[in-house]
């Protein structure tokens, strides 16, 4: 990456918090559509994103994580009704 931004000539750390902002935006994108799952009650979508992410690690804060956890168990409970599983 160094050597990338020393040939186009700018600062690493602009490469750096443009590919960060990025990934800022695709976190907030997938939780918009995970939430909007949850509102129409898709459950089994809404399972399928939450495992792909997770798998994906791209959410990687402590509450980005936890919102993951969170709306995983919601889809377990609600797809295959059970409450330890969830």
């Amino acid at each position: 990456l160094y050597q990338l931004s020393e040939r186009l000539g700018i600062d690493p750390n602009n490469i750096f918090a443009l590919t960060q902002n990025k990934k800022l935006k695709y976190v907030e994108n997938v939780k918009c559509v995970i939430k909007d799952c949850l509102k129409q009650k898709q459950y089994k979508e809404l399972y399928e994103i939450v495992k792909k992410e997770k798998n994906e690690n791209n959410f990687q804060s402590t509450e980005d994580k936890q919102f993951l956890i969170w709306h995983e168990a919601i889809a377990i409970f609600m797809v295959d009704k059970s409450i330890k599983t969830a």
